[in-house]
């Protein structure tokens, strides 16, 4: 190292520890005092962010036309998509308009409620959406039935079909059509009939009967969009605004399999951050006992470890209260900050402790120990610092705005720590955690532990067997891949991201789709055609598309009025039972036979309840009315009015639809669904490059993702190249030596490349949030390797085995104290945090066995004075 700067550092360090060490009360009043403040400060300040757009840089591209879209369709932001599902899917529809009508009354909490397929709109003007020769069939089948229909409506008894079924059944050709075309209510009737004669109650659903089905069948789930109201807009409400939903489900009428779910971004984000909390406080708690564990093992001494974590806690304190008055939140990812100030906090005390262990074993007493371990160490702590710290700090002035602030708070962390371990550690000796006398035979044994020496008999084939590794390594690089699903990164089991992963599995119900501001409706319908050209897109979609063609319909539907608009005409009077012994005898001669099924099961129940009737066992008439034709007049009333409907003009589509398609400002929202399945590998690359080649400013929430994955991965480039490059001049500067620096830089490049290929070799890839662990592997490598460095170059001239020295151990106990302090997240069920502890641990233990096996082997083969 430059001799005059290594002496300003160490003298900065010195410096430090004397004046503590010097003044411990004052040192140690003044620590606890700041430490209180910040505790203080991060309590009432420390809020949590969980949106994750403010995760990214407002001045990217998608972000504007992300804005640009909230700002033209604000009824689209923030929305919570409910799924209602259930056996029958008429039950899930009339669940949703249910749950809808519960959320309309909650003013206070919701502000719209959208059903995109279950609007009452699209069931009153259904006739007009069905196919033109799907809707000239019904009006067919509507005329021909009409007779026994408006029959039945102005006399709705038993004994007026039984009179009309027997004018079919004796070749009226009138009646005989009405029967034909009613076969499917006539067949109802007769099974109600058959219930009826068994003594049970089964009424005719003529609503399902009479009504012409809609073109599509009504999906099972079910869409419900909530938007919170105003005063709950916003991801840190989320709560409040599923806590509306979920209580309005509750109050929901029984019905067979009904289930409500909620999802969308929201939900998604709410539930996420929740869970995080949790497991990260947990995490925490378990970290801080497997390092007070580790601790105790390593120094052996009791006062010793007390120091040392009180130093850890006192440093974490400041921390947080520098992340309130610096950043002021925590999002998804600073919110593991805790956990990541403890992997490279222990590490400086861990290797001041050994140091002054080290001193102490020279039989120096606790000051002029700790004075030793300031001017031998001190210097290498504070280089180490800043090589950490350019790490996080190099992701300064990126897009990647949430690990940018997890770079101000982890770097700022790292100096924060520096200074608690050369000040409050030194106090607190000086106060009396320091041994005079002699050590214990404990304390001796922890000195004298050392490492396996191969490296050091055999360096050229230990760094010829890592080379190859290396090289072998190569190719993984190109193969680690960035996985761009964000729910891949999240607990499976919870029910937003359980319900968004079945949204997703049909291109229908995607919510994943790419949407795009045209100027007008001209401009919209300009763009549609070289859309569907491109094969990764399956359709698209505008406010048009719920204009239908009317071409031919209208007489359809005229003729259809007419019919039913009478009069009515009543089958000739006949005697109950002479007509019911009639319809008995066709059934025994085999003349029903030859009617439609409807009408022969129709008549074989008339049949039988002719036996019943004269055996005097027969329903109450009335009864029997009210079971067979109590919907009718309803059903009827209902199906005039939906033939009765204005045909459909895009003027006449209700605001509640058109303000979601078209802005205030005449601009036109389009929305294309992709072909592929989204969650499937580069899915959404090729689908968001394919739109962006017609669109290029296209948005919405396929390119989000895509784009995000980009951003940060482009970020993710610059900033861990910028820290290589500043580091390598460091160590330049510092060193005046390309050779000792190559020497440091060369493990910490294999070690990257090593845990490149393990990572691709296991399934390992990188996702939104284990990349944050990539500063931090990078600094706890390049710290270890200057300090070894650092010892190695100082005693040099004496020959001193570097492995055997308090240095190595304190890399050693370092990067298993760190190891300690993160495998605990590897247990959370959250998938990106989980991920987040494989590939720091896998990431730390080859930056270990690089140090420790490449490094010691380059020393002795490069580093010697020849």
């Amino acid at each position: 190292m430059n001799r005059a700067i290594e002496r300003a550092l160490g003298w900065v360090a010195t410096l430090l520890v004397d004046t503590a060490s010097a003044r411990p009360a004052a040192a140690f009043g003044l620590a606890v005092c700041l430490t209180v403040v910040s505790g203080w400060l991060a309590a009432t300040r420390l809020e949590v962010d969980i949106d994750p757009d403010r995760m990214m840089s407002a001045e990217l591209p998608y972000r504007q036309t992300k804005a640009a879209l909230e700002e033209s369709f604000p009824q689209l932001v923030d929305n919570l998509v409910v799924l209602v599902e259930a056996r029958r899917a008429e039950d899930a529809r009339d669940a949703a308009r249910e749950l809808a009508g519960h959320l309309d009354a909650d003013r206070a909490r919701v502000g719209a409620v959208f059903l995109p397929a279950a609007d009452p709109f699209f069931e009153e003007h259904g006739i007009w959406y069905a196919d033109g020769d799907q809707l000239a069939w019904i009006s067919e089948e509507i005329e021909r039935a009409a007779p026994l229909l408006l029959a039945l409506e102005e006399e709705p008894r038993l004994d007026t079909l039984v009179r009309a079924t027997l004018r079919g059944l004796e070749g009226d050709e009138s009646w005989a059509e009405a029967l034909d075309a009613g076969a499917l209510w006539l067949e109802a009737l007769g099974r109600s009939l058959e219930v009826s004669l068994a003594g049970g109650s089964r009424p005719v659903p003529w609503s399902d009967l009479l009504l012409p089905e809609p073109p599509l069948e009504p999906p099972n789930p079910q869409t419900v969009l909530v938007q919170p109201a105003p005063a709950l807009l916003g991801f840190e409400h989320g709560g409040e605004s599923m806590a509306a939903v979920r209580e309005a489900a509750a109050r929901l009428a029984p019905r067979e399999g009904l289930r409500v779910r909620i999802t969308g971004d929201v939900a998604v984000s709410t539930e996420e951050m929740s869970m995080i909390t949790v497991q990260v406080i947990i995490a925490s708690v378990v970290s801080l006992l497997l390092v007070t564990v580790v601790l105790f093992v390593t120094l052996r001494s009791f006062r010793l470890f007390v120091a040392t974590l009180a130093t850890l806690l006192m440093g974490l304190a400041w921390t947080a209260g520098f992340a309130a008055v610096a950043v002021g939140h925590l999002n998804v990812l600073t919110a593991a900050f805790a956990v990541l100030y403890v992997g490279l906090g222990v590490d400086f005390g861990i290797h001041f402790a050994l140091g002054f262990r080290e001193q102490r074993g020279l039989g120096h007493d606790p000051l002029p120990a700790l004075h030793g371990s300031g001017s031998i160490i001190g210097s290498s702590l504070v280089f180490c610092a800043m090589t950490t710290a350019i790490g996080f700090f190099a992701f300064i002035g990126t897009t990647y705005t949430g690990v940018e602030e997890l770079g101000i708070i982890s770097g700022t962390g790292v100096f924060l720590s520096l200074l608690a371990t050369l000040t409050v550690y030194p106090a607190l000796i000086a106060l009396g955690l320091g041994r005079s006398g002699k050590l214990s035979e404990a304390e001796k044994r922890a000195i004298t532990i050392s490492l396996p020496s191969y490296p050091l008999r055999h360096p050229l084939r230990v760094s010829a067997v890592v080379a190859v590794l290396a090289l072998a390594s190569l190719t993984a690089v190109d193969e680690l891949r960035f996985d761009t699903d964000p729910l891949n990164v999240r607990d499976p089991r919870v029910e937003s991201v359980v319900a968004m992963t079945d949204l997703l599995s049909e291109s229908d119900t995607s919510p994943w789709t790419i949407e795009i501001l045209a100027a007008d409706a001209a401009e919209a319908e300009a763009l549609r055609p070289a859309l569907l050209a491109l094969p990764e897109v399956d359709r698209v979609l505008t406010l048009e598309d719920f204009v239908p063609e009317l071409d031919g319909k209208a007489e359809s539907v005229r003729a259809a009025s007419r019919a039913l608009a009478g009069p009515a005409v009543a089958p000739p009077a006949r005697d109950l039972g002479e007509a019911l012994g009639e319809i008995a005898a066709a059934v025994e001669t085999g003349d029903a036979d030859d009617l439609t099924p409807g009408v022969d099961a129709l008549a074989f129940a008339l049949a039988r309840y002719r036996e019943r009737r004269s055996e005097g066992a027969s329903p109450d008439a009335g009864r029997l009315d009210t079971s067979l034709f109590a919907g009718l007049p309803d059903a009827l009333a209902t199906l005039r009015e939906r033939l009765g409907a204005a045909p459909i003009t895009r003027a006449a589509l209700p605001a509640r639809l058109a303000d979601r398609w078209v802005a205030p400002d005449g601009r036109v929202r389009i929305e294309v669904f992709a072909t592929e399945n989204l969650r499937e590998p580069w899915a959404q690359d090729r689908f968001v490059d394919a739109v962006q080649t017609v669109r290029p400013e296209a948005g919405g929430a396929a390119v989000n993702t895509v784009e995000f994955a980009r951003a940060i991965m482009g970020s993710l480039r610059t900033a861990l190249l910028l820290a290589v490059l500043v580091i390598a001049a460091l160590l330049l500067v510092l060193w005046r030596s390309v050779r000792w620096a190559l020497i440091t830089i060369a493990p910490l490049l294999v070690g990257a490349l090593l845990t490149a290929a393990v990572s691709v070799e296991i399934g390992l890839t990188l996702n939104f949030a284990n990349v944050i662990v990539l500063p931090l592997i990078l600094g706890i490598g390049v710290d270890s390797g200057i300090h070894l460095v650092h010892r190695f170059r100082l005693h040099r001239v004496e020959d001193t085995d570097i492995l055997h020295t308090s240095t190595a151990r304190a890399v050693l106990f370092s990067a298993l104290t760190s190891l300690a302090s993160f495998s605990t997240l590897g247990f959370a069920s959250h998938q990106g945090i989980s991920s987040l502890a494989q590939l720091l641990t896998i990431g730390l233990t080859l930056m270990l066995f690089c140090n420790l096996v490449l490094l010691p082997a380059l020393l002795t083969w490069l580093g010697k004075e020849r």
